[in-house]
């Protein structure tokens, strides 16, 4: 069952086209700007693993990172878990990569937390109206639960508080650690290669 439901979700993703007239690119469409290349590596194990300052876009160390404060959203500001770091996956109904990495994420939450990499996964829908997100859930009712921001005239100027340019694309990535310190943004879709760098960071006091 899960893995019919996960199978959705990527024949949706093949379905959706990235709106023309939004405001924001999804990454991977033909013009959207290319991530800047991460080439700073170390092996472990046989895995490349790469460091937060190559990983990340924007990266903090602990003593200098700000508290991760959301952009103003629709309904309740959600608590976070005590003692655990937080992964925010930016997304948007329109966005095809998006939609697509979404069963990705709700497997590797899973397969770390069996390896006691424990976190929250948080997903902030950006769409501009609401009804958007309503309309889309009740089409997939087994879309994990959302944020939503309220108002997304205010994206740009919170994307670039959390050290993105206002023209930054989705999905974007943001891993906020136990003592709710913003301490990296990454810009763009992940995929497997990416899995033993977040393990890394997650695993991080």
């Amino acid at each position: 069952m899960k893995e019919k439901r996960a199978m959705k979700y990527i024949k949706l993703g093949s379905l959706i086209a990235c709106t023309a007239v939004a405001t924001l690119a999804c990454k991977g469409e033909s013009g959207a700007p290319q991530m800047q290349q991460r080439v700073v590596a170390v092996q472990d194990k046989g895995a490349t693993v790469h460091g937060p300052e190559t990983f990340c876009e924007a990266y903090t160390p602990p003593k200098k990172a700000a508290a991760f404060r959301y952009p103003e959203l629709l309904g309740s500001t959600p608590k976070a878990s005590a003692g655990t770091w937080r992964w925010v996956n930016v997304w948007a109904t329109w966005c095809k990569p998006c939609i697509e990495e979404i069963p990705t994420l709700l497997k590797w939450k899973k397969e770390l937390g069996k390896e006691g990499v424990n976190f929250d996964l948080q997903f902030l829908s950006v769409d501009e109206k609401a009804e958007d997100l309503t309309r889309f859930r009740a089409l997939h009712p087994s879309l994990p639960p959302t944020l939503q921001i309220a108002d997304r005239s205010e994206l740009g100027a919170w994307l670039e508080r959390i050290g993105l340019g206002q023209s930054a694309s989705i999905p974007i990535q943001i891993f906020v650690d136990a003592q709710q310190k913003l301490r990296c943004v990454r810009g763009g879709a992940v995929n497997k290669d990416d899995l033993p760098s977040i393990k890394a960071l997650l695993s991080h006091p």
